[in-house]
Order: structure tokens, then C-alpha cells, then sequence
């Protein structure tokens, strides 16, 4: 999914890519946080109101072409993301009571690289045990949903810069409201004057992404 929004949102590495949105009416987004109902949202909302965001223009003329118009079926996302996507015009959202787990991606038969499919077990939520913990455990029926695009979010870390002080565990720069920091050996910090980091790089993967 990071190079589909790369694309749509300028990035000049992901700027000559095309994706097919012209072959089915349906894309099928694997995740349920807040990027993949940003995704949905790009695949869904009239081209006339992303017109009037910064959008890449080259991504507009390719989504004004779209075939794809229709709503994702569950989602796990920040109160203000939902109301986004609740909020665009001529799009009704329906939850399913039965979620459904991808099993397996089915490929083309014409061997272009595209996808013909996603077969999905259905799946219900389980408690564990006597904690108020669920887990997702699948019943033993399939679906296969016909689409010619996968875009998966199912996570993303950012990885280290050379040169700069990186937290593996947490997928950052080290840093302080932004600004750079070293450990020194005698455990404190120590700010790298001139350096600065935003975005992802200095808080970790978990803010909603727009255009």
C-alpha cells in the first residue's frame, strides 16, 4: 500500500506507476487501520472533491477513469477517519456480521501479473479463556471475491538513516519533540544540534495519512 499512496500523493520514486482501475469495480485492501481507510477513502470520494485537495494530478486523471466504486466492508480506524469516509457522497457503508480472513490471492489465468482474486474464510470473534480478550478464529467457509488489485496495510516500520541514533523497537529517531538526540555513555542525552525529524520517522506508524 506504501507505493499506492506514494502515488497518488506525488511522491516522484512511485510518480510512472499505473495501476489498473479501469479493469474491475472492485480493489480489495487488506488491513483495517487508519491508512488502509485512508486508501479506501482516495478509491471512493467524487474526483470533483479530491480536485480541490493537493492531490498528484496525474493520480486524479487516473481515478477520474476509475471503475472502482464500491464501500469497504469492515474497519478498525480512528473516530475522525470513520467520519470521513461516512461522510462522502453517494457511498452507503454496510458491516458484515462475519469477517473474512484472505486465505490465498488467486492469479491471473492470462499470466500479466495481476491478480483475478482473494479467497477469504470466514471468520467470527472468539473470547479467550475468561479474560475480555478476542481472537479471530475461522469457521471453515470461503468466499472468493473477484478484484485485479491487492493494496496490503497491514503495517509498516520505518528503518534506519545512516548516521542518525534509531529505536528498533519503536521504528524511530531517536528524539525529543522532533529534535535529535544521542545517548552518551553515561546514559544521558545529548541533542544533535541541527537535526530534526518529523513525520512517521519521529513518531512511528500510526497517523492517518491524506492528501
Amino acid at each position: 500500500v506504501r507505493e499506492f499512496v506514494w502515488w497518488y500523493n506525488g511522491h516522484p520514486d512511485c510518480a510512472h506507476l499505473s495501476p489498473d482501475l479501469k479493469s474491475s469495480d472492485t480493489v480489495v485492501v487488506l488491513g483495517q487501520g487508519n491508512v488502509a481507510l485512508d486508501v479506501a477513502r482516495v478509491l471512493l470520494q467524487q474526483t470533483t472533491e479530491l480536485a480541490k485537495t493537493d492531490i498528484a494530478s496525474h493520480a486524479l486523471a487516473s481515478l477520474e477513469g476509475s471503475s472502482v466504486r464500491r464501500g469497504p466492508a469492515q474497519a478498525a480506524c480512528t473516530a475522525r477517519e470513520l467520519r470521513e469516509l461516512l461522510g462522502l457522497n453517494d457511498l452507503n457503508v454496510h458491516i458484515k456480521e462475519a469477517d473474512l480472513r484472505p486465505d490465498r490471492v488467486i492469479p491471473s489465468d492470462d499470466n500479466d501479473g495481476h491478480v483475478a482474486g482473494v479467497h477469504f474464510e470466514k471468520t467470527v470473534l472468539q473470547e479467550v479463556g475468561d479474560s475480555s480478550k478476542q481472537v479471530t478464529v475461522g469457521i471453515g467457509q470461503f468466499e472468493d471475491l473477484v478484484c485485479r488489485m491487492v493494496l496490503k496495510s497491514i503495517g509498516h516500520k520505518s528503518v534506519p538513516v545512516d548516521g542518525l541514533p534509531f529505536d528498533n523497537h519503536k521504528g524511530i529517531v531517536s528524539n525529543i519533540q522532533g529534535r535529535v538526540i544521542n545517548n552518551v555513555s553515561d546514559g544521558a542525552t545529548q541533542i544533535e544540534k541541527g537535526l530534526y525529524v518529523v513525520g512517521w520517522l519521529k513518531i512511528g506508524c500510526y497517523k492517518p495519512l491524506s492528501c
